[in-house]
C-alpha cells in the first residue's frame, strides 16, 4: 500500500471517529443541559455561550474528535477550538454553573462510574 493510500484511509477513519465523537458530545451535553446544539453554536460572545462552547470542545476532543472537525461543528476555526479546549478548566473553576454541569457531564459520559456498573472495591473478609 502506498503512502497516499495509507493517508487516505487514516483520514477516512479520523473523520468517522471525529463525527462519532461530535455526535456523542452533542448527546451528552443535550442530556446534561437540556439545551439544543444551536445554543452553543451561536455567534454570541456572552460568557454563558463561550463556556458551553468550551465544554463542547473539551468533551468532543476528549472523545476523539479532531480540532478541525469540532471547529466545523461549531462554525469556528480549529485555532478557536484549541483555545477553548485549553481554557476550559479556567471556565470550569471560575463559573459555578459550569463546574456543576461538568460533574453531571462526566457522569453521563462515563457510564462505568454510575452505581450499578461500579466495581466493588471493599475488602472481603472471610
Amino acid at each position: 500500500m502506498s503512502q497516499p493510500q495509507r493517508l487516505a484511509k487514516y483520514s477516512e477513519r479520523q473523520q468517522a471517529t471525529s463525527q462519532q465523537a461530535i455526535e456523542r458530545a452533542t448527546d451528552i451535553i443535550q442530556r446534561a443541559t437540556g439545551k439544543p446544539r444551536s445554543y452553543y453554536t451561536t455567534r454570541s460572545r456572552k460568557v454563558e455561550f463561550v463556556a458551553y462552547r468550551a465544554l463542547f470542545a473539551y468533551i468532543a476532543v476528549e472523545l476523539g474528535a479532531s480540532y478541525t472537525a469540532v471547529g466545523k461543528a461549531l462554525g469556528r476555526s480549529h485555532a478557536t477550538v484549541i483555545h477553548a479546549y485549553e481554557s476550559y478548566t479556567l471556565y470550569a473553576t471560575t463559573w459555578e454553573p459550569l463546574a456543576t454541569l461538568r460533574n453531571k457531564v462526566i457522569n453521563l459520559s462515563n457510564p462505568k462510574r454510575n452505581g450499578k456498573h461500579r466495581r466493588n472495591t471493599t475488602a472481603r473478609t472471610c
